[in-house]
């Protein structure tokens, strides 16, 4: 297809927006560090995994004065598991379990697949997808297969919403039916949103209730009302300035939900692959997405495409992707990637779960550089260049610099430590 005016179209975006000297392909990279929702939950605060310090670490919520809580006795913080070196005691982090030490990847929850709500570590989950945090540290997760939104806070996994039939039925979070749950956001006000792939719909728990808040449940192409538009698949979600953004893989658009309209963002429902203007622009796989604080939307394409996109304004270009599929670090335009799932933006860094490579990625300074995994799928936890992955498809980037992975492949919430 066609590309040189395309691709100069999205380096004149992003020279707007990123104030760069070139396209996006070719000059500097550095996407600023996505908002983080903050909320006011002082009627639910507790001592929950992930919660940023000093609160955690104080009398009041911690189960442990300025240590952690782990198998039945209190850790001083930066006590080391005797046991295993890349397990430390890190309360500004969780104070209800073990963190992962420096340049370590350490197993949060789960293993075996199945239905298990307690303990994380010893909880299941099956086929956990998206990942998103809340202002207080709670982690939310879409377990796809056990079709629920589980939650992981206090050291404990539980389910938050879906009574584990998949189906459709709003209404109280425990009974309330989904139909593989994929993508997952919180906005400022704790509420969780949730993208269903066969469900062909975004749902929304609030208050413990589930309604829904666009799709009609019909496959196809509509925008206009929410509760009236049509997508034909729904996997990824990301929040900013009010606006749900939305990845229609098998429409190949990006769609948006803003005060109760979805419209369509960029992709002119062909696959295939364009740059250029947003209405005209292909995709082929559209998987993760994710929003940075300028508005520009960063998109991962899986298998076929093999791609990261940079939607800025009206106009699309590539990021990583021009080199083709395979695995390989080190500039942009040399950089490989395999299957691409979850986007997370924190710190003027890009983190991409590349699942075809069983390995997380980020980009920085206009270089692709792997922080954990070895290249080849599987399981181990450890230093972070033996660590292996199973098709990590989420991604929750930490304020203190940890990430969360949904290994989907190992039915397990990884940590890691870079």
């Amino acid at each position: 297809m066609p590309r040189p005016d395309a691709v100069s179209l999205a380096g004149r975006a992003a020279l707007l927006a990123l104030a760069l000297a070139t396209s996006c392909v070719r000059a500097g990279f550095a996407p600023p560090d996505a908002a983080r929702p903050r909320a006011d939950l002082a009627s639910e605060r507790s001592p929950d995994v992930g919660r940023d310090a000093p609160r955690e670490a104080s009398a009041d919520y911690a189960p442990c004065a300025g240590g952690c809580a782990i198998e039945g006795g209190c850790r001083a913080a930066g006590a080391v598991d005797p046991g295993e070196p890349c397990r430390v005691c890190d309360p500004s982090f969780n104070a209800w379990g073990w963190s992962p030490a420096k340049g370590c990847v350490i197993t949060v929850a789960g293993g075996a697949p199945g239905f298990v709500d307690g303990p994380a570590p010893l909880a299941r989950l099956d086929t956990p997808e998206e990942l998103a945090l809340d202002a207080d540290g709670r982690l939310y997760i879409a377990d796809a297969k056990n079709e629920r939104v589980r939650v992981l806070a206090r050291g404990e996994l539980r389910t938050f919403a879906g009574s584990g039939v998949a189906g459709f039925a709003d209404g109280p979070a425990p009974l309330a039916r989904f139909n593989y749950p994929h993508g997952v956001a919180v906005d400022a006000a704790g509420a969780v949103y949730v993208a269903e792939i066969k469900g062909l719909r975004i749902r929304r728990i609030a208050g413990g209730v589930v309604t829904t808040v666009a799709g009609d449940g019909t496959e196809g192409y509509v925008d206009g009302p929410a509760l009236g538009a049509r997508f034909a698949s729904v996997y990824s979600l990301a929040l900013s300035a009010g606006k749900l953004y939305v990845t229609d893989l098998a429409g190949s658009r990006v769609r948006v939900l803003s005060a109760g309209v979805v419209s369509t963002v960029a992709g002119d429902g062909t696959r295939g692959f364009q740059d250029g203007p947003a209405a005209a622009a292909r995709f082929d796989g559209l998987y993760g997405i994710a929003v940075d604080p300028a508005g520009r939307l960063w998109v991962a394409e899986q298998i076929p495409g093999n791609r990261i996109r940079l939607i800025d304004g009206n106009l699309v270009g590539t990021v990583i992707g021009a080199a083709g599929p395979g695995y390989a670090d080190g500039p942009l335009a040399s950089a490989r990637i395999a299957n691409p799932n979850g986007l997370g933006l924190a710190a003027g860094r890009l983190y991409i779960a590349d699942c075809g490579n069983g390995s997380i990625r980020v980009v920085e300074q206009n270089l692709v550089s792997t922080i954990a995994g070895t290249g080849a799928p599987g399981f181990a936890d450890g230093p972070v260049k033996a660590a292996r992955f199973s098709c990590p498809t989420g991604i929750a980037v930490h304020p203190r610099g940890y990430v969360y992975v949904g290994d989907s492949g190992n039915d397990r919430i990884r940590a890691i430590n870079p």
